[in-house]
Protein backbone atom coordinates (compact mmCIF):
# COMPACT_ATOMS: atom_id res chain seq x y z
CA UNK A 1 0.00 0.00 0.00
CA UNK A 2 3.16 2.27 0.77
CA UNK A 3 5.11 1.82 -1.92
CA UNK A 4 2.00 2.17 -4.19
CA UNK A 5 0.58 5.27 -2.09
CA UNK A 6 4.25 6.92 -2.65
CA UNK A 7 5.03 5.67 -6.32
CA UNK A 8 7.75 3.41 -4.98
CA UNK A 9 8.66 0.27 -7.66
CA UNK A 10 6.84 -2.18 -6.03
CA UNK A 11 10.04 -4.41 -7.23
CA UNK A 12 13.15 -2.80 -6.43
CA UNK A 13 14.69 -2.16 -2.84
CA UNK A 14 14.81 0.69 -1.48
CA UNK A 15 18.16 3.21 0.11
CA UNK A 16 16.42 5.00 2.34
CA UNK A 17 17.44 8.52 3.94
CA UNK A 18 14.91 10.15 6.34
CA UNK A 19 15.35 13.42 8.54
CA UNK A 20 16.32 16.97 7.60
CA UNK A 21 17.53 18.24 4.09
CA UNK A 22 19.88 21.15 5.28
CA UNK A 23 23.96 21.36 4.64
CA UNK A 24 24.66 19.85 7.88
CA UNK A 25 23.07 16.98 7.17
CA UNK A 26 24.85 16.05 3.71
CA UNK A 27 22.24 14.65 2.09
CA UNK A 28 23.78 15.67 -1.24
CA UNK A 29 26.40 12.74 -0.35
CA UNK A 30 23.45 10.16 -0.25
CA UNK A 31 22.75 11.00 -3.41
CA UNK A 32 26.09 10.76 -4.95
CA UNK A 33 26.62 7.56 -3.11
CA UNK A 34 23.14 6.54 -4.31
CA UNK A 35 24.19 6.87 -7.88
CA UNK A 36 26.95 4.74 -8.23
CA UNK A 37 25.37 2.31 -6.16
CA UNK A 38 22.73 2.40 -8.69
CA UNK A 39 25.40 1.63 -11.34
CA UNK A 40 25.79 -1.69 -10.22
CA UNK A 41 22.51 -3.15 -8.80
CA UNK A 42 18.47 -2.12 -9.26
CA UNK A 43 17.11 -0.20 -6.56
CA UNK A 44 15.49 2.83 -5.90
CA UNK A 45 16.17 6.06 -3.33
CA UNK A 46 13.59 7.56 -1.24
CA UNK A 47 14.29 10.49 0.64
CA UNK A 48 11.82 11.70 3.42
CA UNK A 49 12.37 15.03 4.73
CA UNK A 50 12.24 18.46 4.00
CA UNK A 51 14.43 21.71 4.40
CA UNK A 52 16.43 24.81 2.84
CA UNK A 53 18.21 21.75 0.32
CA UNK A 54 15.04 19.55 -0.88
CA UNK A 55 15.66 21.59 -4.10
CA UNK A 56 19.30 21.37 -4.61
CA UNK A 57 18.99 17.91 -3.60
CA UNK A 58 16.36 17.09 -6.69
CA UNK A 59 18.59 18.98 -9.09
CA UNK A 60 21.30 16.78 -8.22
CA UNK A 61 19.12 13.68 -8.45
CA UNK A 62 18.11 15.02 -12.48
CA UNK A 63 22.08 15.68 -13.10
CA UNK A 64 23.44 12.63 -11.57
CA UNK A 65 20.57 11.07 -14.19
CA UNK A 66 18.84 8.89 -10.92
CA UNK A 67 15.79 11.13 -10.80
CA UNK A 68 13.68 8.00 -12.35
CA UNK A 69 14.93 6.51 -9.44
CA UNK A 70 14.44 8.92 -6.71
CA UNK A 71 11.37 9.74 -4.38
CA UNK A 72 11.06 13.10 -2.22
CA UNK A 73 7.31 13.04 -1.02
CA UNK A 74 8.52 15.56 1.37
CA UNK A 75 7.84 15.53 5.16
CA UNK A 76 6.00 12.44 6.42
CA UNK A 77 4.62 12.01 10.61
CA UNK A 78 6.18 9.90 12.38
CA UNK A 79 2.69 9.66 13.69
CA UNK A 80 1.72 8.62 10.03
CA UNK A 81 3.60 6.86 7.24
CA UNK A 82 6.96 7.11 8.46
CA UNK A 83 7.09 3.84 10.45
CA UNK A 84 5.99 2.05 7.18
CA UNK A 85 8.65 3.21 4.92
CA UNK A 86 10.95 2.62 7.23
CA UNK A 87 9.48 -1.32 7.41
CA UNK A 88 9.49 -0.90 3.62
CA UNK A 89 13.12 0.03 3.04
CA UNK A 90 16.35 -2.53 2.62
CA UNK A 91 18.70 -0.41 3.79
CA UNK A 92 19.14 3.37 5.59
CA UNK A 93 21.79 5.45 4.83
CA UNK A 94 22.92 9.11 6.27
CA UNK A 95 26.18 10.92 5.82
CA UNK A 96 25.53 13.68 8.26
CA UNK A 97 28.92 14.28 10.68
CA UNK A 98 26.79 15.92 13.35
CA UNK A 99 25.04 13.69 15.08
CA UNK A 100 24.63 14.05 19.28
CA UNK A 101 21.83 11.51 19.18
CA UNK A 102 20.38 10.54 15.97
CA UNK A 103 17.10 9.57 16.58
CA UNK A 104 16.71 8.18 12.61
CA UNK A 105 19.31 6.11 13.16
CA UNK A 106 17.48 4.47 16.05
CA UNK A 107 14.22 4.42 13.99
CA UNK A 108 16.10 2.89 11.68
CA UNK A 109 17.48 0.68 13.39
CA UNK A 110 14.13 -0.35 15.59
CA UNK A 111 12.18 -1.40 12.22
CA UNK A 112 15.29 -3.95 11.69
CA UNK A 113 17.14 -2.06 8.84
CA UNK A 114 20.97 -1.88 8.42
CA UNK A 115 22.35 1.24 8.91
CA UNK A 116 25.09 3.02 6.42
CA UNK A 117 26.51 6.07 7.92
CA UNK A 118 30.12 7.92 8.82
CA UNK A 119 32.31 6.94 11.44
CA UNK A 120 31.43 10.91 13.20
CA UNK A 121 30.40 12.17 15.51
CA UNK A 122 28.06 9.41 18.06
CA UNK A 123 27.52 7.10 14.98
CA UNK A 124 29.83 5.01 16.71
CA UNK A 125 27.74 3.90 19.51
CA UNK A 126 24.41 3.34 17.26
CA UNK A 127 26.03 1.27 14.45
CA UNK A 128 28.32 -1.35 15.10
CA UNK A 129 30.33 -1.99 11.80
CA UNK A 130 29.89 -5.54 9.95
CA UNK A 131 27.29 -5.73 12.60
CA UNK A 132 24.27 -3.98 12.80
CA UNK A 133 25.29 -2.02 9.36
CA UNK A 134 28.73 -0.34 7.98
CA UNK A 135 30.63 3.26 9.38
CA UNK A 136 32.78 4.09 6.61
CA UNK A 137 35.03 7.41 6.82
CA UNK A 138 33.48 10.73 6.64
CA UNK A 139 32.43 11.82 2.79
CA UNK A 140 33.23 8.67 1.41
CA UNK A 141 30.95 8.14 -1.49
CA UNK A 142 32.58 5.31 -2.78
CA UNK A 143 32.67 3.50 0.27
CA UNK A 144 29.12 4.70 1.01
CA UNK A 145 28.19 3.17 -2.27
CA UNK A 146 30.05 0.03 -1.42
CA UNK A 147 28.14 -0.76 1.45
CA UNK A 148 25.02 0.01 -0.10
CA UNK A 149 25.82 -2.45 -2.65
CA UNK A 150 26.98 -5.20 -0.64
CA UNK A 151 23.47 -4.71 1.59
CA UNK A 152 21.50 -4.57 -1.21
CA UNK A 153 23.08 -7.79 -3.24
CA UNK A 154 23.04 -9.84 0.28
CA UNK A 155 19.66 -9.49 2.01
CA UNK A 156 20.39 -12.78 4.01
CA UNK A 157 23.63 -10.75 5.67
CA UNK A 158 21.16 -6.93 5.45
CA UNK A 159 18.18 -9.01 7.45
CA UNK A 160 21.10 -10.16 10.23
CA UNK A 161 22.33 -6.84 10.42
CA UNK A 162 19.30 -5.31 10.85
CA UNK A 163 18.25 -7.78 13.87
CA UNK A 164 21.42 -7.38 15.11
CA UNK A 165 20.51 -3.66 14.92
CA UNK A 166 17.25 -3.86 17.28
CA UNK A 167 19.59 -5.00 20.45
CA UNK A 168 21.53 -1.98 20.16
CA UNK A 169 18.24 -0.26 20.11
CA UNK A 170 16.81 -1.35 23.24
CA UNK A 171 20.04 0.43 25.31
CA UNK A 172 19.02 3.29 24.27
CA UNK A 173 15.24 2.60 24.96
CA UNK A 174 13.47 5.49 27.44
CA UNK A 175 13.89 2.64 30.11
CA UNK A 176 17.50 2.03 29.80
CA UNK A 177 18.23 5.90 29.84
CA UNK A 178 16.44 6.75 32.25
CA UNK A 179 17.93 3.84 34.35
CA UNK A 180 21.43 5.01 33.69
CA UNK A 181 20.81 8.21 34.30
CA UNK A 182 19.41 7.48 37.68
CA UNK A 183 22.74 5.05 38.77
CA UNK A 184 25.11 8.13 37.29
CA UNK A 185 22.84 10.60 39.52
CA UNK A 186 23.57 8.14 42.88
CA UNK A 187 26.83 7.33 41.98
CA UNK A 188 27.50 11.39 42.45
CA UNK A 189 25.41 11.61 45.59
CA UNK A 190 27.51 8.41 47.27
CA UNK A 191 30.40 10.47 46.50
CA UNK A 192 29.15 13.53 48.29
Amino acid sequence: TLRRKYCLDPDLPIILYAGRIDADKRVDLVVRAATQALRSINAQLLIVGDGKQLKAVIKLSEALGIRQFSHFPGFVSAQGDLPGLYRTASVFITASEVEIQSSVVLEAAATGLPVVTVRASSMPEFVEDGVTGYLVPPRNVEAMADRLVALLQNPDRARAMGEAGLAITREHSHESALDAHERRYESLIRRL
